[in-house]
């Protein structure tokens, strides 16, 4: 599946409470799923699969994001 694909279908974690970001990115020259959480990474990596459709996810805490 398409890196585009997959972010699109990885959109319904965000209603999961403390993802507040799915998006497009790159890891080590691959296309990958970044997740931006504001609760602790051990955490949401126990609801969160590794990899997606074959793309790798990763998280990247960034606290709670409010819209301005």
């Amino acid at each position: 599946m398409k890196i585009e694909n997959a972010v699109q279908k990885a959109e319904k974690w965000l209603d999961i409470k403390g993802i507040e970001g799915v998006a497009q990115s790159e890891y080590e020259g691959k296309p990958c799923i970044l997740v931006l959480i504001s609760l602790p990474s051990e955490h949401m990596k126990k609801q969160l699969p590794a990899t997606y459709y074959g793309h790798l996810v990763l998280l990247k805490e960034t606290g709670q994001i409010d819209a301005q």
